[in-house]
């Protein structure tokens, strides 16, 4: 099976993002779950979490906000998810 990832590194002192296909088998052990045990993770996450403490943890972005946003993330300073809209 093939992932698509993204892939955020530091290329002389600056942020650098690519996004490229992924064998799971070069992804460490425990990257892959079945699909069975994340499908019962997901609907105990609709039935239990609280929709306005998922509001408080996410942030949106737009595609465009990505390099900066990798810097952050790159740096610890992300804390949550961030979603990106690729249509904004």
């Amino acid at each position: 099976m093939t992932f698509t990832a993204l892939i955020l590194h530091e290329d002389a002192g600056k942020v650098a993002a690519r996004i490229e296909p992924v064998e799971e088998t070069a992804l460490p052990a425990g990257e892959v779950c079945p699909i069975a045990p994340r499908r019962d993770a997901w609907a105990r996450l609709v039935r239990d979490l609280p929709t306005n403490k998922l509001d408080a943890m996410t942030e949106t972005a737009p595609l465009a906000a990505l390099l900066e946003l990798a810097g952050r993330v790159l740096k610890g300073e992300v804390r949550g998810r961030i979603v990106v809209d690729v249509n904004a």
